[in-house]
C-alpha cells in the first residue's frame, strides 16, 4: 500500500511540476503572463468583460491533473491513472494553452470535476447529489456548450451505475434550474444572448467559408436556378461543409503533428508523434475488450465535446479541441500499457518502445530549444 501511494504522489507530483515548469517558462519567455479577458457566459449575458490572472489557468490544469487521476483510478487502476497523468502533463498541449489563457483549459477542469463528482463514494444521496448539482450548475452558467455537455455526462453516469435513479432525479432538478435561469436572463437579456451565441457558434462568419458560400450562390443564380432552389443548395452546402469540418477533427494529423499550430504559432505538436502508436493501439483495445455501454456513450460525448470546435471559425481551433485532451491521454495510456505486455513477448514490440522513447525524447528537446529561441519570434510575427 506504501509503495502503491509513493508511486502515485510521485506521478502526480512530477505531472504538477511539469504543467507549472512549462507553463511559467512559456509564459515568460513569450510574454503572455498579462491578465486575458475571457468569455464567460454568466457574466456576457451581464455585458461584462472579465480577465483572468496567469496563475488561473495553471492552477485549472493542476486541478484536471488530480481529477484526471481521481477519475481514470476509480474507472480502471491506478497503472493507466499514472500513465494519463503523465502524459497529460508531458505533452506540449497543456502548457501552451495554460500559458495563453484558454478559457477551454477552465472548462475542462468543470468537466472532470463533474465526473469524479459521479463517481464520489459517498453514500448520502443528497450529498452527493448537491455536490454534483452544484459543480454542474457553475460548469452551465460558465459556458453555453456546457448546456449539452453536462446533461449528458450525468445521463452518462446514470446509465453507467455511478448514481442512483434518485439521485439522478435530483441531480437532473439542479441542472434544470441552472439552465432555466440561463434561459431567463437570455431572454431579459437579448441583445447580449444572441452576442453570446455568435461569439460560440461563429463557424460560417469565417471570410474563407463566406466567400465559398458567395461564390456557390452566384454560380447557382448565373446558372437560371429559381431563388428556392438556389436557398436549398446553399443550405446544402452549409450542411456539407458543417460534416466535412466536423469530421477533419477525427484525423490524427491535427493532434500529432504540428501542421495546425498551437495559438497560431507554435511548431510543437499538440501530442507527440511518437504516442501516435500507443494512441491507435489504446484505441483497438478499447472497442475491441470494453462493454457497449462504454462505446456509446463515449462516442456520444466524444461529438459533443468536438461541437465547440466544429462550430468555430477558427479551423482547426485546438483551443477548444483541448476538450477531448483527457479522453486521448486515456487512450494513449491505454495503449502503452498494452505495449508493456508485449514488451518481454515480442521483440519488434521491444524494438518499437525503444524507437518510440527516442523519439519522444528528441521532440521534447525540440520543444525546450523552440521555446528558447523560436518561438518569441514565431508570436512577434503572428501578432
Amino acid at each position: 500500500m506504501g509503495k502503491m501511494l509513493s508511486k502515485i504522489s510521485i506521478s502526480l507530483i512530477f505531472s504538477c511540476c511539469l504543467i507549472i515548469f512549462f507553463s511559467y517558462w512559456i509564459g515568460t519567455n513569450l510574454h503572455l503572463k498579462s491578465p486575458t479577458p475571457i468569455s464567460f457566459t454568466i457574466a456576457d449575458l451581464f455585458g461584462k468583460h472579465l480577465e483572468t490572472p496567469f496563475i488561473l489557468m495553471i492552477l485549472a490544469s493542476l486541478g484536471s491533473v488530480f481529477l484526471l487521476f481521481f477519475v481514470v483510478q476509480k474507472l480502471f487502476d491506478s497503472t493507466l491513472a499514472n500513465l494519463s497523468i503523465l502524459i497529460f502533463g508531458l505533452n506540449p498541449w497543456t502548457s501552451y494553452e495554460s500559458a495563453s489563457n484558454s478559457v477551454y483549459v477552465l472548462f475542462t477542469f468543470e468537466i472532470l470535476a463533474v465526473l469524479g463528482a459521479l463517481l464520489l463514494p459517498i453514500k448520502n444521496v443528497y450529498l452527493k447529489s448537491l455536490i454534483i448539482g452544484a459543480i454542474s450548475f457553475i460548469a452551465i452558467i460558465s459556458s453555453l456548450w456546457m448546456w449539452l455537455i453536462i446533461p449528458s455526462l450525468v445521463y452518462s453516469g446514470y446509465r453507467l451505475g455511478w448514481i442512483s435513479s434518485k439521485e439522478f432525479k435530483f441531480v437532473s432538478s439542479l441542472i434544470g434550474l441552472a439552465l432555466i435561469i440561463m434561459f431567463i436572463l437570455g431572454v431579459k437579456h437579448e441583445s447580449y444572448f444572441l452576442r453570446v451565441i455568435n461569439q460560440n457558434i461563429n463557424l460560417f462568419q469565417n471570410a474563407k467559408v463566406l466567400n465559398n458560400i458567395n461564390l456557390f450562390h452566384d454560380q447557382f443564380r448565373i446558372g437560371g436556378y429559381r431563388v428556392g432552389e438556389i436557398i436549398e443548395n446553399k443550405y446544402f452546402y452549409d450542411t456539407q461543409h458543417l460534416f466535412f469540418h466536423f469530421a477533419e477533427y477525427f484525423s490524427p494529423v491535427i493532434y500529432f503533428t504540428s501542421q495546425a499550430k498551437i495559438d497560431d504559432f507554435s511548431f510543437s505538436p499538440p501530442i507527440y508523434l511518437a504516442l501516435i502508436f500507443p494512441f491507435f493501439y489504446g484505441l483497438d483495445l478499447f472497442f475491441t475488450k470494453f462493454k457497449i455501454k462504454y462505446k456509446k456513450l463515449l462516442c456520444i460525448n466524444i461529438i459533443l465535446l468536438l461541437l465547440p470546435a466544429t462550430l468555430s471559425n477558427i479551423q482547426p481551433d485546438l483551443g477548444r479541441l483541448f476538450l477531448i485532451f483527457p479522453i486521448i491521454t486515456f487512450l494513449i495510456s491505454l495503449g502503452l500499457r498494452g505495449f508493456y505486455k508485449l514488451y518481454h513477448q515480442s521483440r519488434s514490440a521491444k524494438f518499437l518502445l525503444i524507437l518510440l522513447a527516442s523519439l519522444f525524447l528528441f521532440q521534447v528537446i525540440v520543444t525546450m530549444s523552440d521555446i528558447a529561441n523560436r518561438e518569441p519570434i514565431r508570436i512577434k510575427n503572428n501578432a
